[in-house]
Formats: C-alpha cells, sequence, structure tokens
C-alpha cells in the first residue's frame, strides 16, 4: 500500500513538474498590418502574437473591431506607437485625439484602449537609431513612463545589433523587450544571429525577442537588388536561424514579415512552413525547459 501511494505521489510530483516547465510561453509572432485577415492567417496556430503596424492611427471604430477580433480569436497584439512623433511622415491626426503634443496623443490612445485585453504590449521604436534618433529620444521615454502608469503593460523597443544601435543603453530602465533586427541573407550567414542575440541578452538584464528574416530584400526598392542577389531565406535558413536564436537566449521569435511573406511567390508554402516550425520550436522550447530544470 505504501509502495502503491509512493508510486502515486512521485506521478503527481512528475506531473506538475512538467505543468510548471510548460508553462514558460515562448513567444511567437509576426510583424503585419492592423487588418483581420492577418489574424486569421495565425489563428489557431502556435503562433499568438502580431506587431501590426499603424495601429496609432487607426479609425476609432476599425481599430476596436480589429481588437475585438483578435480577443475573440486568442491573438495578442504589441501595439504600434512607434509613429506618435510630428517627425515621423506618418504622423497621425486622430480626430478621436485632437492633441498636439505627442505624449498627450499617446496619453489619449492608452485612456480608450490601454487596457483591452487582445493588447499584452506597446511598441515604441522601430529602427529608431535611423529612422527616428536623437531628436526623439526624451518624448519617448516620457511614452514609456506613461505607459507603466496608465496600463503596467510591457514596452518594446526595436533596433539594431550593437556598435550600429545606439537605443540599447538609452532605454535600458524604461522598456521592457528589446527586439534585435538582424537580416543576414543573402549577404551573410544564419549564424550572425546567434552573435548578435548572445551579445545583447549577455549585456543587458532584459528579455531579448530575435527578429528572423522571412521576406527578401529584393522586395524594398530602396535595396535594388534583383531576386538573387535580394532573395529570402531559405526554409532550412530560417529553420537554423531559429533555433540559433533560441540557443543564444531569445526568448521569443518575430518574423517579418506576415505581409511581406505573402506576397512572395512561394507565399502559402513558406507561410505553412513557418507555422510547422513554430509547432516543432515551441516542442523543442519545453523540453529544453525541463531538461534545465531537471539538470538543476
Amino acid at each position: 500500500m505504501v509502495l502503491i501511494v509512493t508510486i502515486f505521489f512521485n506521478i503527481f510530483v512528475l506531473i506538475c513538474f512538467i505543468h510548471n516547465a510548460f508553462s514558460d510561453e515562448l513567444m511567437l509572432g509576426f510583424y503585419s498590418f492592423p487588418d483581420k485577415k492577418y489574424i486569421d492567417k495565425i489563428s489557431g496556430s502556435s503562433f499568438k502574437y502580431l506587431v501590426p503596424y499603424g495601429t496609432d492611427g487607426m479609425d476609432e471604430h476599425k481599430l476596436k473591431e480589429f481588437l475585438d477580433y483578435a480577443q475573440q480569436k486568442d491573438i495578442k497584439i504589441i501595439f504600434s506607437l512607434k509613429d506618435c512623433y510630428k517627425s515621423s511622415k506618418w504622423y497621425p491626426l486622430i480626430r478621436w485625439c485632437p492633441v498636439e503634443d505627442e505624449n498627450e496623443l499617446v496619453k489619449c490612445i492608452l485612456a480608450r484602449y490601454g487596457n483591452h485585453p487582445a493588447i499584452f504590449g506597446f511598441y515604441l521604436a522601430d529602427d529608431a537609431t535611423d529612422t527616428i534618433g536623437n531628436r526623439n529620444l526624451a518624448i519617448i521615454k516620457r511614452n514609456s513612463l506613461s505607459i507603466k502608469k496608465i496600463t503596467k503593460k510591457p514596452v518594446f523597443v526595436n533596433d539594431y545589433p550593437l556598435p550600429r544601435g545606439k537605443l540599447w543603453q538609452e532605454f535600458y530602465q524604461y522598456t521592457d523587450y528589446f527586439i534585435v533586427g538582424v537580416y543576414p541573407i543573402p549577404e551573410d550567414k544564419p549564424e550572425k544571429i546567434f552573435d548578435v542575440v548572445k551579445d545583447l541578452y549577455t549585456k543587458f538584464n532584459k528579455p531579448i525577442i530575435a527578429l528572423i528574416q522571412a521576406h527578401g530584400k529584393y522586395q524594398y526598392p530602396f535595396y535594388k537588388r534583383d531576386e538573387i542577389t535580394g532573395r529570402p531565406p531559405t526554409y532550412e535558413e530560417l529553420r537554423t536561424m531559429s533555433y540559433l536564436a533560441l540557443e543564444a537566449g531569445a526568448e521569443g521569435l518575430i518574423y517579418y514579415s506576415l505581409f511581406d511573406i505573402l506576397t512572395l511567390p512561394d507565399s502559402e508554402e513558406r507561410l505553412k512552413y513557418i507555422i510547422r516550425l513554430a509547432d516543432e520550436l515551441k516542442k523543442f522550447r519545453q523540453l529544453d525547459i525541463i531538461i534545465r530544470k531537471v539538470q538543476k
């Protein structure tokens, strides 16, 4: 009898241990636009996050409809506030927030939608060393503090790898997640992402989200590359970059980008592959967590 009780107790402990290990979620997402069709593309998959450009300039009713739909489909939105600066060419003139000051604009948006259940966090800067630069650092910092006072939800910032990226030190105290952008293909090797993520993971006590290249640079005219010299990553390169980012310490992967993937010749096949890869990565993460806890 004692032996049976002991066996059942050990099984119970093991189940609890595995359950706790599996609660460590791997953040898997895409950049997108705020359109319900992108939610439909990932609904029901291991992808649970979207970073949709343009949410900070949407019509109020369309924005609510989009967020409500994301909540219905169990998709978490990292809400973009990256264009709430007068120096941005996409500076939004929102009728339902008729204010001139950038920080007041952010406060107004947050007052209406900051606590919406579909919003996981807020995205403040996109490759900001180039597109925003030092002129808006004070505004971005104030915006970050406003977010934390109003919603308590995490703040994300994206920049280039060091030494080119200058925002890591600037935003160390103001943000919760660093998204590091690396597009090595085709000029460099997939292994580059390991070094970049490892470097940031070592230097800063912040969760690192790795931006995984899924598009071809020839899709952007300013790169002036053709389909060979600006090709997208192969499927194996996608897989390699994803695993290397996790091995280097990344706590999440965001693929760039859903709207670019859908314009590629192999769009449907590529998206299906990435969704299958996400399932594989999620299982890898769960197993890795269990092994690390057993080793401790």
